[in-house]
Order: C-alpha cells, then structure tokens, then sequence
C-alpha cells in the first residue's frame, strides 16, 4: 500500500481549489493561442535561471534560496501568476518548502535539480 506524503496532499487540495477558480472564472483573449506545454516548460525554465543567476548555490543559503526559487517558480506555472499577489502566497511557499527540506532525500534531488538548471 503506498501513503500519500503531506506535500502531495497540500499540492492536490491546491490544485483542486485553484482549478474550480480557473473553471468559474470569465475567459478573457477567447482568440489568443493557448500556451503548449513545449512553451510553459521553455517559460518556467526561463524563470528558474533568471532567480537562480545571482545565487550562489555553493552556499548553504544559495542553496535554500534556490529550493524557494524553483518552488515558487513551478507554482506560479502551475497555478496561475496571479497567485503571487495572494498574501499568503509566501506561507505556502514556505510550508512546501519546510516538507521537502525536511525530507534529506528530496531536498537532495531538488538541490541536484537546481544546481544543473543554475549552470
């Protein structure tokens, strides 16, 4: 039987939530071509390496600036940029952080993932 860690419980209610708002919410550019996901990853990889060129990722704070840049940078993908004005944006962020920091292996991978998206 496998468990459902907490991170991915907190990323499932938040894509819940924020799916029902995108259903409800008035379509604007009705004629402007949607984004293909070649175009949303080339765009989220392009926001990754722009927060993560004036970090030191030697460091161990470069290193945990660099998890919040790449945690940050995939939600405001995935949910919409208009998350970032929510004033609780930052605890979230922060809450997704502290799973994975909390997990070695995990954190791990992320600082592996972030060190070769830096270079």
């Amino acid at each position: 039987m496998t468990t459902i860690s907490p991170l991915q419980q907190i990323l499932a209610q938040i894509r819940t939530a924020l799916a029902e708002r995108t259903r409800t919410a008035p379509q604007r550019g009705s004629e402007a071509r949607a984004p293909t996901p070649a175009d949303r990853l080339k765009e989220l990889q392009g926001n990754i390496r722009s927060g993560l060129a004036a970090l030191d990722l030697r460091s161990v704070e470069g290193r945990s600036s660099a998890r919040r840049v790449f945690l940050e940078s995939v939600l405001l993908s995935e949910f919409g940029a208009r998350l970032a004005n929510d004033p609780k944006f930052p605890e979230l962020v922060a809450q997704v952080q502290a799973a994975i920091d909390d997990q070695e292996s995990l954190r791990k991978q992320l600082d592996h993932l972030v060190t070769q998206l830096g270079s």
